[in-house]
């Protein structure tokens, strides 16, 4: 019997964004499953990470350059679990560091491939990428994947323009996999609400967020006076001290204090992620702006508003099948007409439930490019 295969894990780990656990989360579960013998050494920027992480066969590796090459040295794999890394929708010095981040991720799986290890990016999300820079950094990383698959119909689709030899497997996030305790299936009156920071990124400005949120909070403002049993939970989905939603959240929770501050709660982000399943199934509706705040609380049963202040929002609510009422269009914010009528339509409307055996099956396809049982290249 072969020895087992050795997996170097990387991705933006650690990095306090419940979209990050969740994957991770997901990814550690059904490597345990299909290899549970292959150890895991994880790169990971702290040691704020779900419990998972902290389980057998899996070593915590700091994000250090000299640290992942010496792990490489003994890996048969590596490994990019999930996430949006290969986009340039950013500004000012924010692109300029994303674009060295990608570059970082490229040098990693060209080492590696000179060492003959297996390279697999697995459910990704690609683009935008706007910029020549930043799409020809993007393309020389993938090429060194010999396992490739993306998470959406329009990351598959901006692939071709980088004339990739391998050839990508659509599925669809790794956080469909995740273990989502059951649901209740009736609920209190109350509204989850997931904010974003978004200064950085090029589709929409400082201005347009700020000015957003506040509009949205008065808007909700009224909705508390006129409902004496509605209550609102705010979720910071990105916690930690850069590019963190604290500040947005906070904001927005001080704008409806003044209404019903025993009715208005703020939930911090937290790396327990069935203690979060928990909270985010207690909201009968859920405005989301986050990514993974959107898959989420559709997976525990909410009805929700996706605010598509990014094309990957707007992405995921089409692959989940959900109604173009109600959702919060990019070229809509912040028109506070817009923000009153999509609420009113997420109020009134029906219950939607997504097909999550479907999501979760895709998922799987997405997963099982790491073909832990072949060879090893080396």
């Amino acid at each position: 019997m072969p020895d087992p295969q050795k997996i170097v894990l990387v991705g933006h780990y650690g990095g306090s964004n419940v979209g990050d656990d969740a994957m991770l989360d997901a990814l550690l579960m059904r490597l345990s499953s299909v290899a549970p013998e292959s150890p895991v050494m994880l790169v990971c920027k702290s040691e704020v990470l779900p419990d998972s992480a902290f389980t057998p066969g899996v070593t915590r590796i700091s994000f250090r350059l000299c640290r992942i090459v010496k792990a490489l040295r003994k890996g048969d794999w590596i490994v990019l679990g999930g996430g949006t890394h290969h986009m340039d929708d950013y500004r000012g010095r924010r692109a300029f560091r994303h674009t060295m981040y990608m570059a970082r991720y490229g040098v990693l799986f060209w080492l590696a491939r000179l060492r003959g290890c297996s390279t697999a990016a697995v459910a990704i999300g690609v683009g935008p990428l706007r910029s020549r820079l930043g799409a020809g950094v993007s393309r020389w990383g993938l090429a060194a994947c010999t396992h490739l698959s993306v998470r959406d119909e329009a990351s598959l689709i901006s692939l071709p323009s980088m004339k990739l030899r391998k050839r990508a497997v659509l599925g669809s996030d790794l956080a469909f996999l995740a273990e989502i305790p059951p649901f209740p299936e009736t609920r209190e009156t109350v509204l989850g609400i997931c904010p974003v920071f978004t200064d950085t990124t090029r589709s929409s400005s400082s201005a347009q967020n700020t000015t957003f949120w506040q509009e949205l909070g008065e808007e909700l403002r009224e909705r508390l006076l006129q409902n004496p049993q509605l209550k609102v939970r705010i979720f910071v989905f990105r916690g930690g001290d850069r590019e963190t939603d604290c500040q947005v959240a906070e904001e927005l929770k001080r704008s409806l204090d003044a209404e019903a501050r025993e009715r208005v709660a703020l939930v911090p982000y937290t790396s327990d992620l069935q203690e979060l399943y928990r909270e985010l199934a207690r909201c009968r509706w859920f405005i989301a702006a986050r990514y993974h705040s959107l898959l989420l609380a559709a997976c525990c049963g909410c009805q929700v508003l996706p605010v598509a202040y990014h094309r990957k929002v707007v992405d995921l609510a089409d692959d989940l099948g959900l109604p173009i009422e109600p959702r919060l269009l990019l070229e809509d914010l912040p028109d506070r007409r817009a923000i009153s009528r999509a609420v009113t339509e997420l109020f009134r409307s029906e219950p939607f439930s997504i097909c999550h055996e479907a999501m979760r099956q895709k998922a799987e396809v997405a997963f099982r490019v790491l073909d832990l049982k072949g060879e090893r290249r080396h």
